[in-house]
């Protein structure tokens, strides 16, 4: 906790500082997140995930894997995301909903609410 990360191998928890993690990541939170493997939690930071992640919440969001939910912050997800809240989205996988925020998906988006929209394949 506390530092700067980089990990190869399982990580459980990175608090508080700048993480690049390319194995299991059970929680990475407030800090600078580069995951390549799965992430449970990654909060309150910058984060760049290759890999699935649970929650990333509360900053700077690039995902290219499973992406469960991303509020409060600024998003880039190439995977599956469940939630984007609150925050510019840009995504290109399955949206399930993304509100308060700037969107542009480019591929299944469930509800998109009270923002700024541009996308590129079904829209409910």
């Amino acid at each position: 906790n506390n530092g700067f990360h980089g990990n190869n191998g399982e990580f459980e928890r990175s608090n508080n500082g700048f993480h690049g993690n390319n194995g299991e990541s059970g929680r990475a939170n407030n800090g600078f997140h580069g995951n390549n493997g799965e992430s449970g939690r990654s909060n309150n930071g910058f984060h760049g995930n290759n890999g699935e992640s649970g929650r990333a919440n509360n900053g700077f969001h690039g995902n290219n894997g499973e992406f469960e939910r991303s509020n409060n912050g600024f998003h880039g997800n190439n995977g599956e995301s469940g939630r984007a809240n609150n925050g510019f989205h840009g995504n290109k996988g399955e949206f399930e909903r993304s509100d308060n925020g700037f969107q542009g998906n480019n591929g299944e988006l469930g509800r998109a609410n009270n923002g700024f929209q541009g996308n590129n394949h079904g829209f409910p």
